[in-house]
Order: structure tokens, then sequence, then C-alpha cells
């Protein structure tokens, strides 16, 4: 793991910044032999990540239609990604809450890009993304004919390592950056700060 920094320590202080990691899968031996290790197991081994969450919490008296919840962050390409929501009248506000879960995990790409529901004891509906990347994340809600308001709170309190999705050029001022699967990048707050602003496809 000497190779692979977690963080580095930011060249304005002793504050520690992410690192963009590579995306691949090393040999690690264990047991009788090798076996793959995926990034993301590595970087949750040593220094786990903290996944973002938000809360939608539902109200209204529910009217047999169709809404929809969109998911838009700038660090992902292929979002925004909207999923449908099916009500029925009569149906509770704890079903709802069960067919909006149900609805975001049930869509590829959401899963694709780690978001994940679930219902709280509480009623309200948790959405949540590994590491700092789902603070990014803006979610919003159409109600169309379902009759039902959701009171959103924002994804936060996300924190560690952002991965690599794919191999990609990034441009800040007239230098051109490849990053490449394999290849371990150590950036400074700022450098990742415009790859989130350009909507480079990292995570």
């Amino acid at each position: 793991m000497a190779d692979f920094p977690l963080q580095r320590r930011s060249p304005r202080g002793n504050k520690l910044e992410p690192t963009l990691l590579p995306n691949f899968s090393p040999n690690v031996a264990s047991g009788h032999g090798l076996h793959a290790v995926s990034p993301g197991e590595l970087v949750d081994d040593f220094a786990p990540r903290v996944a973002s969450t938000g809360s939608l919490v539902p109200s209204g008296t529910t009217a047999t239609g169709t809404g929809t919840l969109s998911i838009q962050n700038g660090v992902l390409g292929g979002l925004p990604i909207a999923v449908t929501v099916n009500t029925t009248s009569g149906d509770t506000l704890a079903q709802v809450a069960a067919i909006i879960a149900d609805a975001v995990n049930a869509n590829a790409e959401l899963d694709y890009f780690g978001f994940t529901a679930e219902v709280l004891p509480s009623g309200d509906v948790q959405i949540s993304q590994p590491s700092s990347v789902g603070n990014f994340s803006a979610i919003t809600w159409a109600a169309g004919t379902t009759a039902i308001a959701l009171a959103i709170t924002q994804m936060a309190g996300g924190s560690g390592a952002i991965i690599p999705l794919n191999n990609f050029n990034f441009i800040q001022g007239s230098a051109n950056f490849p990053l490449w699967y394999g290849i371990p990048k150590d950036l400074s707050y700022a450098t990742v700060l415009a790859l989130v602003t350009q909507g480079m496809p990292v995570m």
C-alpha cells in the first residue's frame, strides 16, 4: 500500500487532502495463493470511506399516479438519473417510502454509481453513496400525479478517497492531464474541485 497514498499533505499547511486512486484490481497474497482485490476493498481496509447520506420524508394523501425522483452529480458521467415512482390511491406514507426505496435500489445505473436507499425506523427514506463524491449529489422530486410531497435533505457527510471509473483526460488551464487505470495520481484539493466542476467521470 505504500505506493498508493490515500491522502497527501496540503502544500498550504498540514491538512490532509483527498487522493485520487486508480481503479484496478491488484493481486494480493492470501491463504493458498493470490486473489484480485478491488480498489474499493483496499481503500475500505486501510482508510474506510464514510458514505454521504440524504433523506426523503413523504407527506400528503396519496393518489394513483406517477412521480419522478432524480439524482444529479457533476462528478459522475451519465447523470442525472431519473427513477419512476408509481403510487396507488390509499397507499400509506410508509408504503410510499418503501416504493421510493425500491425504485432507487432497482435502478441499474444508480446501483453502478453506488447509490442505495433504505427506509429508516422513522419512516424516512435514506439515500447513500460511498465516499465524498456523494456530497456533490442533488436530489429532486417531481410529484406528477401522485399528490405526494417530499421534504428533501440533500446528501452530505461523505468522506474518503475518490476512485476513477474510467480512463480520461482532464484539462486544467492549458495543461492536459491523462488519468488512467493503474497509474496513481496524488492530487491537491483544488485539482479535485476542478475535476468536479468539469464533471469528470471520477468516483
